[in-house]
């Protein structure tokens, strides 16, 4: 959330698989947003308004990184760790 912000949210994944190399089969990957992909947008649906971005982990373990940034050029930087055990995802909320 912004406050006082009601245009769309952009995020933009970035992922290294750890350790390198892995190769449990084709398409594999280490988290990607719900729907598939490493770019999503979403809007608040009221000025000040919160939205949130869905991730899924995939089959692979590593580190992601997600740039969310607004239509003003602000801009924040999550980080996504995925194990074979659990996904995590530490946020923060930019105001």
């Amino acid at each position: 959330s912004e406050i006082d912000y009601a245009g769309a949210f952009s995020a933009t994944m970035t992922c290294t698989e750890n350790p390198a190399g892995q190769s449990p089969g084709a398409n594999a990957f280490v988290a990607q947003f719900t729907g598939g992909g490493t770019t999503s947008s979403q809007t608040p649906s009221s000025a000040g308004g919160s939205v949130a971005f869905s991730v899924d982990s995939g089959a692979e373990t590593g580190t992601c990184s997600v740039a969310v940034s607004d239509t003003n050029g602000n801009s924040s930087t999550e980080t996504i760790d995925v194990s074979s055990s659990s996904l995590t995802v530490t946020g923060k909320q930019r105001n």
